[in-house]
């Protein structure tokens, strides 16, 4: 995938950069105090990104960063 800049460059997206596993599953369920069957883990790597607003996340990082730098740049 490539994404067109601003000023007629393109940024060539070749990496994943965020992930699951299922240790971070078992570790939120340890903190729950919750023992889940092999199977309740699978259905719920399934469905858990349904429940990730990515958009949202995405949309607050972009703004915290365009935020600092307009606050950086009026230094």
């Amino acid at each position: 995938m490539t994404v067109k800049g601003t000023k007629s460059k393109s940024i060539k997206i070749t990496e994943s950069w965020y992930s699951l596993n299922d240790e971070d599953i078992l570790t939120v369920a340890e903190e729950l105090e919750i023992k889940l069957s092999e199977e309740q883990i699978k259905k719920i790597k399934d469905i858990v990104p349904d429940y990730i607003d990515w958009f949202g996340a995405i949309e607050s990082a972009i703004n915290d960063i365009c935020s600092q730098t307009r606050i950086s740049a009026s230094r």
